[in-house]
């Protein structure tokens, strides 16, 4: 993924990681056992990153089924470009996760990926933090038979779907926490 689309993810509501070579865990199906209500006057509007000047905008598509669509500029190969993704918000437990479709990440020439990217959500008013998934801690747990999954590089796991017993694990915190806690991105919503 490029940069620019990096910026994008992060401030799309929480969406995900993306500059080239970066580690990223992918899953073969949205994360959360069930979708989350979403509430369109919580979520509708411009989002931006603190101390950046970039910035997208959020539309609720389907309150019932959790999805709402991120929209965004951002440069690629030196043209400015317009980009929409469509994003999931589930939870499981006390967790909300988004998860986003890898295909839409694709620029033309790239390889496409299955799956999604995605990460936990914790929205608070007109502030959004979320946390992409630690890749070592994701690692081990695959390794160990905690997680199902597969070590698809040194770059990228793609994991399985999970059952209940799984998302216990994923939120329990008896591993440690398996995202990446110590390095939160915040989106704010500019006031209408």
């Amino acid at each position: 993924m490029t940069k620019s689309a990096t910026f994008a993810v992060l401030t799309a509501a929480g969406i995900l990681c993306a500059t080239s070579g970066c580690s990223v865990v992918r899953s073969t199906e949205p994360m959360g056992t069930s979708p989350v209500s979403l509430v369109p006057e919580e979520w509708d509007g411009t989002w931006q990153a603190p101390g950046s000047s970039g910035f997208c905008v959020v539309k609720v598509t389907d309150a019932e089924a959790g999805k709402l669509d991120v929209a965004f500029t951002g440069i690629e190969d030196e043209r400015i470009r317009m980009r929409t993704l469509h994003v999931q918000i589930r939870q499981s437990g006390d967790w909300t996760f988004f998860s986003v479709p890898a295909q839409e990440f694709a620029n033309q020439g790239d390889e496409v990926k299955d799956g999604y990217f995605w990460g936990r959500i914790k929205k608070e008013g007109d502030r959004a933090v979320f946390w992409l998934p630690h890749f070592k801690r994701i690692e081990a747990a695959v390794a160990e038979g905690r997680l199902p999954g597969r070590k698809i590089s040194d770059s990228e796991i793609v994991l399985n779907p999970l059952d209940e017993s799984h998302y216990r694990f994923l939120t329990s915190g008896e591993k440690g926490v398996l995202l990446d806690w110590e390095s939160p991105g915040v989106l704010i919503r500019i006031p209408r």
